[in-house]
């Protein structure tokens, strides 16, 4: 079979025509005599009838292979495997029979195709001349409403039929050029393996084959022969035909264009005249109305000015439903069309990614020219808005036409059945509202007809946007740069210094002064006041610079007047630059050399601005050093580095514009890639200086933080940054010269972003210290003051507590850091969308294949999406519980306990979303790692049992909270407080300022004693003795007195002092009493020791110690006599007791 087009009445009818030439017969008669013939074979089965012929052979019909097949197949006595291969090659035969008819009817087709091509092209050019020129307009459309919503569907519907048919023909066109561009690759291959067929030598005869088999062997070998030489003629025909018929189709689509635009204008017109009738109709019903409710007494009624109101909507709702349709169809259009164009321009990326070459240039250039057109979203977002707005406006009517007719149902039901009239006089109301809610209603179809469609039309524009910037920063923009190129270069400068093109930038730049003088001279005078303003700025930044010094400033005032005048003072160059470089861009008609003229002036101007703000910063007496508190070192670095800088880049940032925009290739290729290298060298360069962790700007700040992971990576990360802007170089010596642009300028914006974080964290910390030397000023005038009305006065003053500086400013910074980081890192994000679809590319990269057929490989992509999502759990992990602390934790009833629970648990949360997000991005499924977690039971069920068991002990004291941090515990004898509950362990300061590590398992299945988990209440027990014949009844007294004038002591429940006992040499008495908390519980106990000795002595009351009363019965009488002696010289008597 073969498909053939021919022209009929502007329609093509597709034919079926049979053929089978005799080509094919010669050709089988041709290959057969080359052939030797088959000898008998020495035996055969004696079952088997069938035995070879002795004559020539040939490719018989196709209804003698079938009629041998069947004999074959009906053979019985055949083994059957032998029969099997039997048939399956003369089925091959059979079928490569059928392929070559085809072929032979394709290729006829084809031929009749070419010969009526003359004639046909002929006949559409003709066709097309005189739908050209218009013929006949179409008569004015009148009629009923139901005549006019018939031709309107009718013409709707041959609109539809046309755009289908150009549709049908553009995928013809598209087709045939994909064949025409495959065909020279198909005949290459199909003659190869036809000379490989004809130049084989023949195999001879296997003597123990069947009969039948050589002659079936041969068979399909000539069939295969045939086929290929039919196919070879039907590309060789196809070629020449679609080449002939190229300007047929090209004509047939332009009518067909055509036809379709006669059709939409014809559909446009009826829908006009539509709603023009609809419109006139919609009047007279109002007037009909007014006229009808004036003659009832319901003229005045509220319900009438009501109805009045919704009347006044609907002449406008009915004219907006004809635009709402037009803009329906259209956006149906554009989106069928760029849907078809997203699937053709895919399909050829794709085909080009099958090479290991990648996207050639001209792909790159035409996905570059393509993005460039398509629609801007925001403007499809913000009609998306007003369509939206438009749909709450005709809901909201709805709503209301809504409550009205409820209203007249309720005042027509509530009147009696005599009252027919007054019921009759609302149903007029009624039957108005009717067709004015059934308008609204068909309006609000259309308009959510029309948000779905410009929905589905955004989205389509976002995933053929997506698909483009995935691909178009890693083509080849130009060739690799050779010593071929430098003779180029030099012919691009001396066009770029050609006296006639720097004439033609100073007379465009006098025209643009003449034309606008206001502007030039407004402009001359704010660059005279700023050069002559200069010296006093400065003298003013240093006058701010010193006020801020002061260690007693308290005031923001300086600060931002500081700021003001550094802004003032970064604004000369940008200013000269900006406004000519805009009037000669955005002017629309001057040449292209002087339009690139005006860009290369904006862009140096948006360039030099930042960098010289950061130089204003860092002169001296300037923000960063009087104000932000930096040093000396590092203002100096960065302040020489940045002068040097702009002094040499602004020149090749100037050039480097004006090449990238002249629009000539030549010139953008060769020496626009020079100064692009050149502009990248001296960027490194600065980099090196600025970022040095010796010298630079950072050396300071690391020399604070020594041994931190900054510090100890210096060397990588400055590499890395001086190192960034070289490979960018390189890349654009190597032909990605698009792609380097596009990473320089997402780095510059990234630099940006962190100058510009660490302005405002300057200013934040700024104010966050001043804040804090209010305070402390404050508090030390306070303390003054009440010192000096203690003493003026016999009053105790009650003192208020005061806030904790330190604690307070601790807070704050951490706030300003959290803050600053997630700016950063939305930054970050906002800055680099319009890179990441071209990670997808990195995927054809595998570092890792896939494990089996439902795991994805680890490939390149992969490794530039979770790194960047691991520092970002990490930075999340680190910082966002102390954000949710320092703004949502603090303000909420909650004890510190609670907080860090809380915090705690925040930070388990965001470790585990951050792996499963990295996880999911790099195709890690459960299917994939199912057996990892089966693994992982096993292993936690033995070897790591115990440090499962303390991680989940954790979370059961963070949720249960047997003990929280803060909290006074007891633990094996030990006494302290809980400090940290970690995964797998809590630290317990105890009382010698020693940090005990206990696992949580043992917390949760040991005894522990927490003295503050419910209460903070705890009772102090103090034993005191006093001699015997002391008044216990006096001592006890004394004692309850100490204790009621303790201020730590609690009233409720209140002390309790008992006399326990009778001890060998005191008197027992034992003081109970609690205390609030156990902060003060050592200095109670020394307060109280110290009371009770005071007042004991003051009393009078012994306070008694162990004591021995000996009793001698015998004793020397040497000895007594001198005891005597010595006792009557000293005057102190001496008792004897005899026995």
């Amino acid at each position: 079979m073969t498909w053939a087009s021919r022209p009929n009445a502007g329609r093509t009818r597709w034919e079926v025509q049979p053929l089978f030439p005799a080509s094919i017969l010669l050709l089988c008669v041709w290959y057969t005599s080359a052939s030797a013939q088959d000898p008998p074979p020495t035996s055969s089965p004696p079952a088997v009838a069938l035995t070879a012929s002795d004559e020539t052979p040939h490719l018989p019909d196709t209804k003698t292979i079938q009629r041998r097949r069947a004999e074959i197949e009906a053979n019985t006595e055949l083994d059957e495997e032998a029969r099997t291969e039997l048939l399956a090659k003369i089925d091959d035969t059979l079928r490569k029979i059928t392929e070559a008819e085809a072929a032979a009817t394709r290729l006829q087709s084809l031929k009749q195709a070419a010969s009526n091509a003359p004639e046909a092209i002929l006949a559409a050019e003709r066709a097309l001349q005189e739908a050209e020129k218009g013929g006949e307009p179409d008569p004015e459309f009148f009629g009923s409403p139901d005549e006019l919503q018939a031709a309107k569907l009718a013409a709707d519907q041959a609109a539809a039929d046309a755009r289908q048919k150009r549709e049908e023909l553009e995928a013809a066109r598209t087709t045939r050029a994909e064949r025409l561009a495959a065909v020279p690759k198909l005949l290459s291959d199909m003659r190869d393996q036809l000379n490989s067929r004809l130049q084989a030598p023949t195999a001879a005869a296997d003597a123990d084959a069947l009969p039948f088999a050589t002659q079936a062997q041969q068979w399909s070998q000539m069939a295969t022969t045939a086929l290929l030489q039919q196919q070879i003629a039907v590309l060789q025909q196809e070629k020449t035909t679609f080449e002939m018929e190229r300007p047929l189709i090209e004509a047939r689509i332009q009518l067909a264009k055509l036809e379709e635009e006669r059709m939409q204008a014809r559909a446009t017109v009826i829908a006009k005249r539509f709603a023009e009738d609809r419109v006139l109709k919609v009047r007279r019903r109002i007037v009909e109305f007014e006229a009808e409710i004036a003659k009832t007494p319901l003229d005045d009624n509220e319900l009438t000015v009501e109805t009045r109101d919704i009347a006044s909507q609907w002449q406008p709702l009915v004219q907006g439903q004809a635009d709402v349709e037009a803009e329906i169809t259209e956006l149906s259009l554009e989106a069928s069309k760029l849907k078809q164009d997203y699937e053709s321009i895919n399909s050829q990326v794709q085909k080009e990614l099958e090479h290991d070459t990648g996207l050639s240039s001209a792909m790159g250039l035409m996905l570059q020219q393509k993005r460039a057109s398509l629609p801007n979203e925001t403007s499809l977002r913000r009609r998306l808005a007003q369509t939206n707005d438009e749909l709450d406006e005709v809901r909201a009517l709805l709503s209301e036409i809504g409550l009205v007719r409820e209203s007249i149902s309720r005042q027509t039901s509530s009147h009696l059945p005599s009252d027919e009239k007054y019921s009759s006089d609302y149903k007029i109301l009624e039957r108005f509202l009717e067709p004015i809610e059934r308008d609204a209603n068909n309006y609000r179809n259309l308009l959510l007809s029309k948000s779905i469609e410009q929905q589905d039309y955004l989205q389509s524009i976002r995933r053929f946007a997506t698909m483009i910037d995935g691909h178009v920063l890693w083509f080849r923009s130009a060739e690799r740069f050779s010593w071929e190129d430098f003779p180029l270069a030099w012919r691009a400068f001396q066009g770029l210094v050609y006296p006639a093109n720097l004439r033609g930038v100073a007379n465009a730049l006098w025209e643009e002064a003449n034309e606008n003088l206001l502007l030039t001279v407004a402009w001359g005078i704010c660059l005279i006041l700023l050069l002559f303003a200069m010296p006093r700025l400065r003298r003013r930044l240093q006058t701010l610079g010193s006020e801020a010094s002061r260690g007693t400033s308290v005031d923001m005032k300086p600060t931002w007047s500081a700021v003001l005048t550094t802004l003032i003072l970064s604004l000369l160059m940008p200013m000269a630059l900006a406004v000519p470089g805009w009037r000669l861009a955005y002017a629309d008609k001057y040449s292209p050399y002087i339009e690139a003229t005006g860009y290369g002036l904006l862009f140096a101007a948006m360039f030099v601005f930042p960098l010289e703000l950061i130089r204003q910063v860092v002169r001296p007496g300037g923000l960063a050093l009087a104000h932000f508190g930096w040093s000396e070192r590092s203002a100096a670095s960065s302040r020489r580095h940045l002068r040097w800088f702009l002094d040499l880049a602004l020149p090749f940032v100037f050039v480097w514009s004006l090449l990238l925009h002249c629009g000539n290739v030549r010139w953008e290729t060769s020496l626009g890639r020079l100064v692009f290298v050149i502009l990248m060298l001296q960027t490194a360069w600065f980099v090196r200086g600025v970022m040095n962790p010796q010298s630079g700007a950072p050396s300071l700040w690391l020399l604070q933080h020594r041994d931190g992971w900054i510090d100890r990576l210096r060397v990588v990360w400055h590499n890395a940054l001086f190192g960034t802007p070289l490979l960018l170089g390189l890349l654009s010596l190597a032909g990605y010269s698009y792609s380097a642009h596009q990473l320089a300028d997402q780095l510059y914006k990234t630099l940006m972003l962190a100058v510009a974080l660490i302005l405002v964290g300057g200013l934040m910390r700024r104010w966050a210290m001043l804040n804090r030397r209010a305070m402390a000023i404050q508090q030390v005038r306070d303390r003054s003051a009440a010192s000096e009305s203690a003493d003026r006065s016999p009053i105790e003053v009650t003192e208020h507590p005061e806030v904790n500086i330190r604690e307070a400013n601790a807070q704050t910074m951490r706030l300003i850091s959290t803050s600053l980081t997630v700016a950063g890192l939305f930054g970050f994000a906002w800055i680099w969308t319009s890179v990441l679809p071209a990670v997808d590319y990195l995927d054809r990269f595998t570092i890792i294949p896939s494990s089996g057929e439902s795991g994805d490989p680890f490939t390149l992509g992969d490794i530039v999406i979770v790194a960047p999502l691991i520092a970002l759990t990490f930075i999340a992990v680190r910082n966002l519980p102390g954000l949710l602390e320092t703004t949502l934790l603090q303000r909420l009833p909650l004890d510190n306990a609670a907080r860090y629970a809380i915090k705690t648990l925040s930070s388990y949360v965001m470790l585990i979303a951050g792996i499963m997000l990295a996880a999911r991005s790099v195709g890690i499924r459960w299917e994939s790692i199912q057996w990892l977690v089966a693994a992982l039971g096993v292993g936690l069920g033995f070897g790591l049992q115990e440090i499962f068991a303390n991680f989940i002990s954790g979370i059961i004291l963070l949720f249960e909270q047997p003990l929280r941090v803060g909290d006074v515990v007891t633990i094996d004898g030990t006494t302290g407080a809980v400090s940290k509950i970690r995964m797998r362990a809590t630290t317990v300061i105890n009382w010698d300022r020693q940090e005990l590590i206990i696992p949580n398992k043992d917390l949760i299945t040991g005894r522990l004693v927490n003295w503050t988990l419910s209460d903070t209440t705890n009772r102090l027990v103090v034993n005191v003795g006093v001699a015997y014949g002391t008044n216990t009844e006096h001592a006890c007294e004394v004692l309850r007195r100490i204790c009621d004038d303790h201020r730590n002591i609690s009233k409720d429940p209140c002390p309790v002092i008992t006399f326990e006992g009778f001890g060998d040499s005191t008197l027992d008495l034992v003081i109970r009493c609690y205390l609030s908390s156990l902060d003060n519980r050592l200095s109670t106990i020394h307060e109280l020791h110290t009371n009770i000795h005071n007042e004991f002595n003051a009393a009078g009351i012994e306070i008694s110690f162990p004591q021995r009363d000996l009793h001698l019965r015998t004793f020397p009488k040497e000895l007594l006599s001198g005891i005597r002696s010595g006792s009557s010289d000293n005057g102190v008597p001496i008792r004897e007791h005899a026995k």
